[in-house]
């Protein structure tokens, strides 16, 4: 990783495994994918962030938060989702019953 010696280095990929588990722990283990996506997103923030702002006094708990807060923002767009498909679904309930209370209405006139 740019600006980390080879030992640090070393030590932040032992940390992923360790920090995978953390998550899963967290967020359980039927999350598991999200865990490993969330913690190499973090890696990829860290290569893009530490050269600039330089490496944090440590790197592990750096890359725990933001992982934390990946998995968090990740969890919260799929509850944001389902809130949408819910309310569509419940709209478009209300409309299938419009239209059968109308073919109904229409049908009892005949």
């Amino acid at each position: 990783m740019p600006g980390l010696s080879d030992s640090n280095a070393r030590a932040v990929v032992r940390e992923t495994g360790k920090l995978v588990s953390v998550l899963t722990g967290i967020f359980g283990i039927d999350r598991l994918q999200l865990a490993e996506d969330v913690v190499q997103e973090s890696l990829v923030k860290a290569m893009q962030t530490w050269p600039y702002y330089g490496v944090p006094k440590n790197p592990a708990a750096w890359l725990t938060q933001t992982a934390k807060h990946l998995a968090l923002a990740a969890h919260l767009r799929k509850a944001l989702q389902l809130a949408d498909l819910k309310s569509e679904q419940s709209l478009l309930s209300q409309r299938l019953a419009a239209v059968e209370l109308q073919v109904s209405g229409s049908c009892a006139g005949r």
